[in-house]
């Protein structure tokens, strides 16, 4: 949603929001941008992976930032 001017936070219904999703205990084969992406699509639209991730920097979890429908019932976990 992009600001004008009269925008007004309180009455402007937010339909979605961007969430950094982290993605614990993933097997090393599936620590990689499209693997993540491709696991951030089942949570919504997803945008972009961070740094450490996409390098592979880190040890067994990956991160990834998805775009969240807010109209729709969030998910607290995924199996």
């Amino acid at each position: 949603m992009r600001w004008h001017k009269g925008f007004n936070p309180w009455t402007t219904e937010v339909k979605s929001t961007m969430v950094w999703v982290q993605l614990p205990d993933l097997p090393i084969e599936f620590i990689n941008k499209e693997a993540v992406m491709r696991i951030g699509a089942l949570m919504g639209r997803p945008v972009k992976v961070d740094r450490a991730t996409e390098e592979g920097a880190r040890g067994n979890f990956a991160r990834v930032c998805v775009e969240v429908d807010l109209t729709k019932p969030l998910l607290s976990t995924y199996h």
